[in-house]
């Protein structure tokens, strides 16, 4: 594995020093009073021409590069000229976009639609459709798919595991049909069910046309905010996702008469500390693209790069996006579905108490060194009322810094809860103990 490449080091530049001002002598009071005259008529001028000056300059509400938004607005842009034609940043734990340029602007996104791919891949192994070592028989097809490869053939066995590691690691489009035949039996009916998705988690700026993303007119299209709103769907309900994506080199069928060798096509993997996804696109439409995801300790960032220049820009703009949202912003996580916040009292219920929880990851995004002021609460009207059913909603939770409201979202009931019957309400009444329906 070859040795990352270290970022050189800023330092700031020094200035010349000023020289230092002389004392006028007794006769400068003069020539004070004449200069005194002309700063106030340059003052008035200035202040004539201001307003129209900030109207000039104020930004457009159109597309274009936008400062963070929201409690993070305070951190400022990321303070160079970025040449690629549009960027994002996010933080996944809150979904708070950071930064945009050129957010919604649908653009080809290249091999990075192979997200979506992986992502019906792992839904198909959560609902039991498929497992991971299942043996898929590759198709003509797929061994005729062009572009980035595998080096799979018609005929061939090979494991749910290994495409899905060909896809994320080598960006195979031979592994991508393969994956599509054998969730769906045929390309057209996966490409229908990558858009229903799509529209299912809200990607109102994609269409696919296949799933790797390889075909130029007409197609793939996804505007830098859905794939970061995909991207950060991927990490926070597949986190096993990123076991794949940030591994830079490994072997394809190990141990058989057919090894292959993969190098990851995302060199920030190997190039940048904490960088473990995501995905990388190139077409001659798209430019070089990336979006890349990177954690250093508690903190989280996606950073979407679409249609670069040039592929050294791709790198150089996705690193110093990185720099910037590190350098910037805590990433606070506060609660994940499924993560017991605490029981609230049931009235009349089977049970006296429910666990509740969250619906979505949630979290919040504050400025550099404020993270640790936060703390979070339940605002819940107790006692729930039974007959309780899971995901049912309970009340809320909300982060505070002090006593200013930052963020909030619902939380929900863990579990059902049934309504006791008569027996059991009347031994509750007297204090009697043991166990009734």
């Amino acid at each position: 594995m070859p040795e990352p490449r270290r970022r050189p080091g800023g330092g700031r530049s020094g200035g010349q020093r000023r020289p230092e001002r002389r004392p006028e002598g007794v006769g400068g009071w003069k020539r004070g009073i004449a200069a005194l005259a002309v700063t106030a008529v340059v003052i008035g001028s200035v202040l004539a021409i201001a307003p129209a000056a900030l109207v000039a300059a104020a930004p457009s509400s159109g597309q274009g590069e936008r400062p963070p938004a929201g409690n993070a607005g305070e951190a400022g842009g990321p303070g160079f000229p970025a040449r690629s034609a549009a960027l994002l940043v996010m933080d996944p734990a809150s979904g708070q976009i950071l930064w945009e340029k050129n957010g919604d602007e649908p653009r080809h996104p290249a091999s990075i639609s192979k997200l979506m791919t992986l992502l019906l891949t792992l839904e198909a192994i959560d609902a039991g459709q498929i497992r991971l070592q299942d043996q898929v028989t590759v198709s003509p097809r797929a061994q005729g798919t062009p572009g980035s490869t595998a080096f799979l053939e018609a005929g061939e066995r090979i494991t749910v595991e290994d495409l899905i590691k060909a896809v994320a690691v080598a960006s195979a489009n031979d592994a991508c049909v393969a994956l599509a035949e054998y969730i769906s039996g045929d390309v057209d009916r996966f490409v229908q069910r990558m858009n229903q998705r799509a529209a299912e988690l809200g990607l109102t700026r994609t269409r696919f046309v296949d799933p790797h993303g390889l075909t130029d007119q007409p197609g793939n299209r996804m505007s830098a905010r859905d794939v970061a709103l995909l991207s950060r769907y991927l990490i926070n309900h597949h986190p096993e996702i990123l076991h794949y994506t940030s591994i830079w080199e490994d072997w394809l069928r190990k141990g058989t008469d057919r090894e292959f060798w993969l190098t990851n096509t995302n060199k920030l993997v190997a190039w940048y500390e904490g960088v473990d996804g995501l995905k990388t696109g190139l077409t001659d439409e798209s430019g070089p693209s990336v979006v890349v995801t990177a954690r250093k300790g508690d903190d989280r960032f996606i950073v979407v790069v679409l249609g670069a220049p040039d592929s050294n820009t791709r790198w150089r703009e996705a690193s110093r996006l990185l720099d910037w949202a590190f350098a910037s912003f805590d990433s606070v996580p506060v609660a994940r579905p499924g993560q017991p916040l605490r029981a609230v009292r049931v009235a009349e219920g089977r049970q006296l108490k429910v666990p509740v929880t969250v619906e979505e990851v949630f979290g919040v995004t504050v400025p550099r060194g404020e993270g640790s002021r936060l703390r979070w609460d339940l605002e819940v009207t107790e006692p729930v009322p039974a007959p309780v059913v899971p995901g049912q909603a309970v009340g809320r939770i909300v982060v505070r810094d002090d006593q200013r409201v930052l963020a909030s979202a619902p939380v929900v009931a863990a579990q059902a809860v049934e309504r006791a019957g008569p027996p059991a309400l009347l031994a509750r009444l007297f204090g009697w103990t043991w166990p009734m329906r």
